[in-house]
């Protein structure tokens, strides 16, 4: 089988506690297309590297690498699945990119949030893949078409983040969602529907209000690595919602 690519926005932590939020609900109900996975390379916003590296901790466990929240969410418990079989599978494929090896690292929540909702029981074996901090998105969708033959062996690419990240510009739930991010957002998926990478590895200085949707490019940028895992494929948008206010949640298979 050939596994998905996504790009998932994980939103906030307490995502995984807020039940009636649309976007847990998708995330709960996207779950249905992991069966069959033979496992899940994971690429979050928050671990950032120098060099490119893979975590190859076995048996995975989450951080709760965030602060101010409920107790609740402190309480939040999900047992990841590792296997050195598909740690093995993830180097060998990135042999070429000479890939470091962390084996002492936890998962961050951007990979257990949306994952431990996908994924309730921990039943699929995931490693997690660094952003490697000085990629430029054209060399992110390089990397990630260099993971794109793990999905003919029913592995998936999840690149979690975020199409607008403004945490001072977050507000209300139940507040409208501002000019701004709705401009950013029409124009992402116009370029997304298109397919026009070249304007979207520009995205910075091409996008309206792109400064203002992601002071910091990190939230946006696993969105080139799962594209470049689809192997430059059209997006096809899985979820659209916003979250506290300005935070859009959409999700996209690329197919």
């Amino acid at each position: 089988m050939q596994a998905p690519s996504w790009f998932i926005s994980h939103g906030s932590p307490d995502l995984v506690t807020h039940a009636k939020a649309p976007a847990h609900q998708f995330l709960r109900g996207l779950g249905s297309s992991m069966a069959g996975l033979r496992g899940v390379v994971a690429i979050s916003p928050h671990w950032r590297t120098e060099a490119l590296t893979v975590n190859v901790t076995a048996p995975a466990r989450i951080q709760y690498d965030f602060y101010g929240f409920p107790e609740a969410l402190y309480a939040y418990q999900w047992t990841p699945a590792s296997s050195d079989k598909l740690n093995d599978q993830v180097l060998a494929t990135l042999a070429p990119l000479s890939p470091q090896a962390a084996a002492t690292l936890p998962l961050d929540h951007g990979v257990w949030a949306p994952l431990s909702l996908m994924d309730p029981q921990g039943s699929i074996p995931v490693v997690a893949l660094s952003l490697p901090r000085r990629f430029s998105p054209r060399q992110l969708f390089e990397l990630g078409a260099a993971l794109a033959p793990l999905r003919e062996n029913g592995i998936a690419v999840m690149g979690s983040g975020s199409v607008t990240h403004n945490l001072r510009e977050i507000g209300p739930n139940e507040a409208e969602e501002p000019k701004w991010a709705r401009e950013f957002v029409a124009w992402m998926e116009e370029k997304l529907a298109q397919n026009d990478w070249e304007a979207l590895f520009e995205y910075r200085r091409s996008a309206p209000h792109a400064l203002r949707a992601h002071p910091t490019d990190e939230h946006l940028a696993p969105l080139f690595i799962a594209a470049g895992a689809g192997q430059g494929k059209f997006a096809h948008r899985l979820h659209a919602s916003y979250t506290y206010q300005s935070l859009h949640m959409g999700s996209y298979e690329f197919v």
